[in-house]
């Protein structure tokens, strides 16, 4: 059998979630379909319901992807001023 090529997802690569070190595209990805298009909206958000959010829209999400969102939500309170 033929295993099928995953495709690329462009749209999670070129978010801004990307531009925050070690984040992968899987998060970005989770994010984007939450509904969030940029690192500023997530800004005083708790990344545990974030991640509850997360589970919600897709049972099969990975538990590393916590870790993900508390870099994420973390680098927004700290360090905003360097995306702007």
């Amino acid at each position: 059998m033929i295993k099928k090529k995953k495709g690329v997802d462009y749209g999670a690569l070129g978010s801004s979630f990307m531009q925050i070190p070690s984040i992968k595209v899987e998060t970005a990805r989770a994010l984007l379909n939450l509904g969030y298009k940029d690192i500023f909206e997530v800004q005083g958000r708790d990344s545990n319901i974030l991640f509850e959010e997360c589970i919600k829209l897709m049972p099969e999400t990975q538990d590393w992807i916590l870790d993900d969102l508390k870099i994420i939500v973390n680098f927004q309170c700290s360090n905003h001023q360097l995306l702007v």
